[in-house]
């Protein structure tokens, strides 16, 4: 996989650590701090690519992702008759046992190590300031390997059955030089008669906050306003019904993780209207963005996923965009024809003008696209005008 691919699959916006082939350690110093828009760096990618295993930094600093490792198949096991939902997650494995990937919803206690009722460590909670090998070579020489193949689940930590599994007070952070055991606070229970129910009052201050946050990334805003605000009302009963329009829609308007975004934001905003959990939210969520996915693909052309299955991660995503645009008739273009900003595109993708203009001229030089009417650049005396592009015949 690619460090894009990795990125598509873990679904955040993971920190990705270059590792020596047959090593679990990141060569990096001080990797703990890295950030995500550090690896973005192009002398990091490469270092990504050149390197043979690919490490993820677990935690807050990679949107709360997390993994659960297990060193053999038994403790495997039993963990997911007592989790059964847990073996949809994603799944990676090497040697023995697997490593679980989920992304927490709620507060979650700091790395630590897994014991059975007779005291044997048999894994790990992976949590901040520690890391997972993802790709590459185990030091013993065989693959590490994808066993299931899943977008992580977002959970609560408070939704997990330990069973009879215990946490010491210390756990190894997987071969890093110069850490041997970090220091463990237990902050969850799994008594759930214990956890706060919101006021109204509570609730309402909660999706005014989360409003105040979600204004303060203007992109998002954006997107929001545009495909969200007006064309959603927040009705109890109606969630779900709501959930699936909306993720039908923007299956083929933004990106997956700005889809993603989307759904939680107007979660959030909302939250003193539903009664549902965000948790439960974001698993519809996630089922119906995959359902419509599945579908959307399997009702193409041949021939068009062919040449989907040629593209990368970033790319697939804009060429569903592009064509969705392309496929729908409105007052300025006919059937066919679309205009497109790479402002716009950079909104719906999640990334930056310069990737999204760079992916544009990709798929016009693949003869997916051709420019029909170049736009105009914005001025004192003109608005500017988005370019006019033509799907091509052969793929509409």
């Amino acid at each position: 996989m690619s460090p894009q691919q990795t990125i598509e699959l873990l679904g955040v916006k993971a920190v990705l650590l270059p590792i020596r082939k047959n090593s679990k350690a990141p060569m990096l110093k001080k990797w703990q701090s890295i950030t995500f828009d550090d690896t973005q760096n192009p002398d990091y990618q490469r270092k990504l690519d050149t390197h043979g295993n690919r490490g993820v930094s677990l935690g807050k600093i990679s949107q709360n992702l997390c993994s659960i490792d297990f060193d053999d198949d038994d403790a495997l096991n039993q963990f997911l008759e007592l989790n059964p939902f847990l073996r949809d997650t994603l799944r990676t494995t090497a040697k023995r046992g697997a490593n679980l990937w989920i992304i927490l919803t709620s507060d979650y206690p700091k790395s630590q190590r897994l014991k059975n009722i007779s005291g044997e460590s048999i894994g790990e909670w992976r949590a901040s300031g520690n890391q997972t090998v993802i790709q590459g070579v185990h030091p013993e020489g065989m693959a590490y390997r994808i066993a299931v193949s899943a977008s992580p689940m977002l959970i609560a930590f408070s939704e997990i059955q330990w069973g009879g599994l215990g946490f010491s007070s210390s756990c190894h952070i997987d071969d890093t030089d110069g850490i041997d055991h970090t220091e463990i606070q237990i902050t969850q229970t799994n008594n759930n008669s214990r956890r706060h129910t919101p006021t109204l009052i509570e609730k309402e201050q909660l999706a005014q906050s989360a409003l105040a946050r979600l204004k303060q990334d203007p992109d998002l805003w954006h997107l929001y306003r545009t495909y969200i605000l007006h064309k959603f009302t927040p009705r109890q009963g109606e969630r779900n019904s709501q959930l699936m329009s909306m993720m039908t829609f923007l299956n083929c308007a933004v990106s997956r993780q700005r889809a993603h975004d989307l759904a939680k934001a107007f979660y959030d905003v909302n939250q003193d209207v539903f009664a549902d959990s965000l948790e439960q939210h974001m698993r519809e969520a996630e089922s119906h963005l995959d359902a419509t996915h599945r579908r959307w693909t399997q009702e193409l052309p041949n021939n068009e996923q062919t040449a989907l299955a040629g593209l990368p991660s970033l790319q697939r995503e804009a060429y569903r965009i592009c064509r969705d645009l392309a496929h729908h008739e409105n007052s300025q273009c006919p059937r066919g024809e679309f205009f497109l900003s790479c402002a716009d595109l950079a909104r719906r993708l999640g990334t930056d003008m310069k990737n999204a203009h760079r992916i544009l001229a990709q798929l016009e030089g693949m003869k997916i696209i051709t420019i029909h009417r170049r736009g105009t650049r914005h001025s004192k005396q003109s608005p500017g005008k988005a370019t006019v592009y033509k799907w091509q015949p052969q793929t509409l």
